[in-house]
């Protein structure tokens, strides 16, 4: 019985596929298989909103036919073309992209200008994916029944979309399903946040994995966490979100946060330590234990306080539209922050804006206790812990080899080199703590 709904799910997929290859979605794409042979050149792959699938289309008949890794070319084989039986089948070339004149795409601009004033939305808006989904298909709905169709026929209401999007996400599941069932080993990570104006905790489960040589993830589910965040109710939370698509296995391995609670959920599994988490922690415990009493590091409190103080008056004051870039606060929960802060005072102070801004005001003030020597040493202190995380955190690219060599590199940055500033060579000698944590950098 449980294979029988097996089947049943990858044949709604896979119709759920084919409608949109038969209705030219513009979620479809067709690409060349890389293997040539006398069976393959006739057909294509095709892939789903950028991602590959597990079909080939007949390049005549556009009927999809199951091409894996675990079927070979079998049911090419098998396929029989029927492309002769009827005289109303799309080929290929009706994919072909035509070349529009400039005058209708500025018209449709000024269009879309209109809309985002007149319907208080953003401009990034034209950029979805979903949007350019949507309009692909009023267009293909154009071309088939005519320009007497009226668009007020064809929108539907709010309380209708609401109404479609359980079913468009149990299509989406199925897809997902289907693409897990074809691989056979899995990667998760996940994390708990909080969404700030409501005070509600979450968790967010991804999993990942490599189909047709190319590393895919995907977001399974964002869950509300209720209660007290246990160990516990953490594990069981995730096991049963990998029980839901059929991926729950002992093999399973967890990439996490240091939470106490989070690690110890996954002490059945492989749980390994996230490395951008870990770079961060190692600059969070360095700068909340800085010495008060030690004059470089109570300077570097104080250009801390200072350039935060200066973030908040341009904000509050209203005057970052006077600036060429704006001035970037340091949040507590975001990577590299602290760096992005002192990089934008930086960059304004070196422009001049920012003195010429605050001079017409009657407030350099806020400018007196800026020490701008010690602001370019912290920033150059700060930047290699900013490349390494940007270097580790991809998820289209494998890195953990990466690991070592970006723990070597930052070891070799806090060495003290004959050009470094009288500052620079008191913070890194002082900075043993920083050096103690790099050095007790786990392998993840």
């Amino acid at each position: 019985m449980e294979g029988a709904n097996s089947r049943g799910e990858v044949d709604v997929a896979k119709n759920y596929l084919q409608r949109k290859v038969r209705s030219n979605d513009m979620s479809i794409k067709f690409t060349e298989l890389v293997i040539k042979s006398e069976i393959l050149i006739k057909f294509m792959r095709v892939e789903c909103d950028g991602d590959s699938t597990m079909y080939a289309a007949c390049k005549t008949c556009l009927v999809l036919v199951k091409y894996a890794s675990d079927s070979g070319m079998s049911g090419l084989k098998r396929h029989i073309c029927k492309a002769n039986s009827g005289k109303n089948q799309p080929s290929i070339a009706s994919f072909i992209k035509r070349k529009l004149p400039s005058g209708v795409k500025s018209r449709l601009t000024d269009k879309f200008a209109r809309m985002c004033s007149q319907d208080l939305r953003p401009f990034a808006v034209v950029e979805g994916k979903g949007f350019t989904n949507v309009a692909q298909e009023l267009l293909d709905i154009g071309a088939k029944y005519g320009s007497n169709v009226q668009v007020e026929d064809i929108l539907p209401c709010a309380r209708t979309v609401s109404r479609h999007v359980e079913g468009e996400y149990e299509k989406i599941k199925l897809l997902v399903m289907e693409e897990l069932r074809q691989t056979r080993d899995h990667a998760v990570t996940t994390d708990l946040w909080t969404e700030e104006r409501t005070n509600t905790h979450y968790i967010t489960v991804t999993v990942h994995y490599i189909l047709d040589w190319k590393m895919v993830n995907r977001i399974l589910a964002t869950r509300e966490m209720e209660g007290v965040k246990s160990s516990d109710h953490i594990r069981r939370t995730v096991e049963r979100i990998l029980q839901e698509f059929g991926i729950l296995s002992n093999n399973t391995a967890f990439v996490t946060d240091n939470g106490s609670n989070v690690v110890a959920a996954f002490k059945d599994y492989v749980q390994l330590s996230c490395a951008g988490h870990n770079i961060n922690l190692i600059l969070k415990h360095v700068f909340h234990h800085l010495d008060e009493d030690n004059p470089v590091h109570s300077n570097i409190i104080k250009l801390f306080k200072d350039t935060k103080t200066l973030v908040t008056h341009f904000k509050r004051a209203g005057l970052q539209k006077a600036l060429d870039q704006s001035l970037k606060q340091s949040v507590e929960t975001r990577w590299n922050t602290r760096l992005a802060m002192l990089q934008s005072v930086n960059d304004a102070l070196r422009s001049g804006r920012l003195h010429d801004i605050l001079l017409r005001r009657n407030e350099l003030r806020y400018l007196n206790n800026i020490d701008c020597e010690l602001l370019e040493d912290i920033i150059q202190l700060l930047k290699p812990f900013d490349e390494a995380t940007r270097h580790l955190s991809t998820d289209q690219t494998p890195t953990l080899h990466l690991v070592l060599p970006t723990k070597a590199t930052l070891l070799r940055g806090l060495s003290i080199q004959d050009g470094d500033s009288v500052i620079v060579k008191e913070i890194h000698p002082q900075s043993k703590e920083l050096w103690r944590c790099i050095t007790s950098l786990q392998v993840v």
